[in-house]
């Protein structure tokens, strides 16, 4: 398991820096210190980033992406969202609630590991926003 600052990203607010990380397939360790020039963060930051931050970042590094139009999955469950409206072989960044995690082909990757969607705890949270990865 990768660690920041000395401890496990699991036990740390990183989703935001995770995700960009595993887009970019660059270290969570490295993202993170990214972000923390990026913003001024003091060595007392333990992570926590705004979607508008990872938007930045991502741009920053190269990466392109576009909004995923919300049409008729306004108040659609992480599950049904990625059984309904992902493509195969594509990769997405997905807002829900407060937590960012990476989707690629019915796998949801964050922090604390890859699961399949039907194991994920946060499976029922609400999707508010989406990116297709490009």
């Amino acid at each position: 398991m990768e660690t920041v600052k000395g401890k496990p990203i699991s036990q740390l607010p990183l989703c935001g820096v995770f995700a960009v990380a595993f887009i970019a397939g660059k270290p969570v360790e490295e993202v993170f210190e990214l972000f923390k020039d990026r913003y001024g963060k003091s060595n007392h930051w333990q992570g926590r980033v705004s979607r508008r931050a990872c938007l930045a970042v991502l741009e920053q590094i190269g990466i392109k992406f576009s909004p995923v139009q919300q049409g008729d999955w306004k108040n659609c469950s992480l599950a049904k969202w990625i059984d309904w409206y992902t493509a195969k072989g594509k990769t997405y960044f997905v807002e829900t609630s407060s937590h960012f995690q990476v989707v690629r082909d019915g796998i949801v990757h964050d922090q604390c590991g890859s699961l399949p969607i039907g194991k994920v705890k946060g499976r029922l949270s609400r999707v508010k926003r989406a990116l297709l990865i490009h």
